[in-house]
């Protein structure tokens, strides 16, 4: 019932070993809300969550057009950071481990026209080309590195994740 505690959190052999994980995806959360849904997922036996949704880092403006594998609106990275810690914090209170799912290359189109020498580049042309509507980041290409892994160890620092899933 949600009136019990929840144990000690496992560690992660034991949800590796266990794993039951469910997809959450979330927009602009509350604690109240996002403890809830939570809790319903505890309920139905997950013990973790892949977080789906807010998993592009170089969004930085709320006045972008929705990315398109994203149901509703990719938070500016700011926000990302403290809605992503809301669901975490709820997870890690109800006993289940929580995953971030991200897209490390994907690039949002203001991104993109902002650091055009950093996208990656087709073989056929030698231009960028969108891919499922997105521009991609080179991940060879130094100076993107150099801006993403600060944003990265700001989201798993501040966010308190248990772990990331990268792609």
């Amino acid at each position: 019932s949600l009136q019990e505690e929840p144990g000690p959190a496992p560690s992660q052999a034991e949800v590796c070993s266990t794993l039951r994980m469910g997809v959450y995806k979330y927009g602009a959360i509350t604690p109240a809300e996002a403890e809830r849904d939570i809790a319903r997922l505890r309920e139905a036996g997950y013990n973790a969550i892949l977080t789906e949704g807010q998993r592009y880092l170089f969004v930085d403006t709320p006045e972008h057009p929705p990315l398109p594998d994203v149901l509703f609106g990719t938070l500016p990275f700011a926000e990302n950071v403290r809605r992503t810690k809301v669901v975490v914090d709820a997870c890690h209170k109800l006993g289940l481990k929580a995953y971030l799912h991200l897209t490390m290359a994907a690039a949002p189109d203001t991104f993109a026209a902002e650091h055009p020498d950093w996208m990656a580049l087709s073989l056929k042309d030698g231009k960028p080309t969108p891919i499922w509507g997105l521009r991609w980041a080179c991940l060879n290409n130094q100076d993107f590195l150099q801006a993403y892994y600060p944003r990265l160890e700001t989201l798993i620092r501040e966010s308190g994740t248990d772990g990331l899933m990268v792609d």
